[in-house]
């Protein structure tokens, strides 16, 4: 044990020398004692793939002078194990491998008193996707549904909402938070999300071993209650456009109010009541109805008894102008007001509103929040 600290810590700045046979000097470090060889180990196989539940053999063979001391370094293993060998060399026989040893090193170590070194052999144990816990969405700055999943190969992830693929964008997307060998935690983050996303919401874990789902129930928030008008208390006045979906009219509504018997309001019809119609009308309905606001013109409310389908809206009829609200910035004021000019020709036009938008992004912090 002394010379095997001596060579391996001081050697560079020891001048200790042997006098060999002859009379000539050699420096002690560069001398190998008479039957003292320093050990070599070697593990085979060094790298081990197999899928868990699996039996694999481990061998460790060693040399060096005197006969080295060969230890497996066993004491973190999860699978079961034997060891048998002879002086030089030892076998680690591991039985029904458990997959949480994956990415574990199993070490053979081999001393005697001219030194001491090691090898060892990494274990790849392959087991299916497993889903641990699909867990109820919390709001956490965003709303995030929690997962934890475990699998070698790492799994694939997939979402289905409402049993339909589920794209993720800017809005919705996966994101994990803490891994380890086997584990992997994180969430489906979803921004702001309105009643629209309610629903069934189902985690596919997959890999070329296998699959597992789970599925869990979130409600974000409570549908509007969009108030239905009787077709018969609306008398239409004349027409007063057309925009992309159906005409606009001009319309007396009766009952619509507790202190007014009748009053002036703008009725906007779906002109195509396909499914798809149908449903952007519907949505549109209901984010109206969640767009409440003073400064906003008043949305009252919806008729579907029969085709076409109609939304009542209030009408400006003297021409009313927004004063701009003291936290809006004048820029925006006047933006809004180029969108709402009365004249279609006085309008801003697409490629106006994005340079200003553009300009305004550029221009000072003070606008990032009104412009998201």
């Amino acid at each position: 044990m002394w010379i095997r600290t001596w060579q391996g810590v001081e050697s560079d700045t020891q001048v200790a020398q042997c006098v060999e046979e002859g009379g000539r000097a050699k420096l002690l470090s560069e001398s190998t004692p008479p039957n003292c060889i320093s050990p070599t180990a070697v593990v085979s196989p060094s790298n081990i793939t197999e899928t868990a539940g699996s039996d694999v053999t481990l061998t460790c063979t060693a040399t060096g002078a005197p006969t080295p001391k060969l230890v497996w370094n066993t004491s973190t293993l999860f699978t079961s194990y034997e060891e048998d060998g002879s002086e030089l060399q030892s076998r680690l026989i591991l039985s029904n491998l458990s997959l949480f040893d994956n990415g574990r090193e199993v070490t053979c170590s081999v001393e005697n008193t001219a030194g001491q070194t090691e090898a060892s052999a990494l274990l790849n144990i392959l087991f299916p996707a497993t889903i641990l816990q699909l867990m109820d969405p919390i709001l956490d700055h965003h709303w995030c549904i929690p997962f934890s999943v475990m699998g070698n190969p790492k799994p694939q992830l997939e979402w289905l909402y409402n049993g339909y693929p589920l794209f993720e964008h800017d809005y919705i997307w996966t994101q994990i938070t803490e891994s380890t060998n086997i584990e992997y935690h994180g969430c489906l983050q979803l921004q702001n999300p309105t009643h629209i996303n309610n629903g069934l919401y189902t985690l596919l874990a997959k890999n070329a071993l296998g699959q597992e789902e789970k599925s869990v129930s979130a409600m974000f928030m409570d549908a509007p209650v969009v108030q239905h008008i009787k077709r018969h208390n609306i008398v239409l006045k004349r027409e007063l456009g057309e925009g992309a979906f159906g005409k606009v009219f001009l319309a007396e509504c009766y009952n619509l109010t507790p202190d007014q018997e009748k009053i002036l309001v703008a009725v906007k019809t779906l002109k195509e009541a396909n499914e798809n119609g149908r449903t952007d009308f519907q949505r549109e309905a209901e984010l109206l109805t969640n767009l409440q606001h003073e400064h906003i013109v008043t949305f009252y409310g919806v008729c579907v008894e029969a085709d076409p389908l109609i939304m009542v809206i209030e009408c400006i009829t003297q021409g009313r102008v927004l004063q701009r609200p003291r936290p809006c910035p004048k820029e925006v004021y006047d933006l809004m007001l180029g969108c709402w000019q009365r004249e279609p020709h006085m309008r801003l036009n697409i490629k106006e509103i994005y340079a200003i938008l553009q300009n305004l992004a550029r221009a000072s912090p003070v606008y990032l929040d009104i412009l998201g």
